[in-house]
Parts: structure tokens; C-alpha cells; sequence
């Protein structure tokens, strides 16, 4: 099954659904490194949190199921990860904002 769901998000990646390619990649068994280097590639930082956190989820799952393994550092780096590019989303919508103000003339 996961195999298909990764061949899935492929055809709905290059179609440009990005979005529903997020939910069936982070059902596959694509590597974390392939998938989240083809958002990057494309400029798809937004799907890319997305996805993030999709994975970050998996993560925190199997460390509730799997108590011997310590999955403390892959929350962390994915956590920062996802909040620099939330941090980075919110300055570009500053700059937006700063660069064209609305007339409230």
C-alpha cells in the first residue's frame, strides 16, 4: 500500500497538486529526503511544512510506540525546520504588506 501511495503523490506532484501529493506522500515509503528535495526544488515551501508536519506526526507516533528508541532529535530538527519556514512565510508577508500599503484615503 505504501508503495502505491508513493507513485500516487508522484503523478499528483507532477500534475501540480501539490497539497493532495503532501497526504499520499506522507502515507508512502519515499524516503524524507527525496520528498521534501522536491518540494525545495520546485519553490514549494508552503507544501513543504505541510509535509513537515506530516512527518513530524509519523515521528512523534512511533516514539509513543517504540519507547526504546529515543526520537528526540528528529522532533527537534523537524520542529525548527518548520518553524523557519513559518518564520520565513510571516516575513515575506511583512515585506508584501510594507512594500504595497492599502490607500485608507
Amino acid at each position: 500500500m505504501s508503495l502505491i501511495a508513493g507513485l500516487v503523490g508522484d503523478q499528483l506532484f507532477e500534475n501540480g497538486s501539490y497539497r493532495d501529493s503532501v497526504i499520499y506522500y506522507s502515507r508512502s515509503n519515499k524516503s524524507f529526503e527525496e520528498v521534501a528535495l522536491k518540494f525545495l526544488n520546485t519553490n514549494q515551501q508552503s507544501y513543504l511544512c505541510l509535509y513537515l508536519e506530516k512527518f513530524l506526526d509519523r515521528v512523534i507516533l512511533l516514539a509513543k510506540t517504540n519507547r526504546a528508541k529515543d526520537y528526540k532529535p528528529q522532533k527537534i530538527l523537524l520542529s525548527t525546520w518548520v518553524v523557519e519556514l513559518k518564520l520565513n512565510e510571516l516575513n515575506k508577508l511583512k515585506i508584501t504588506t510594507e512594500t504595497h500599503p492599502k490607500d485608507n484615503e
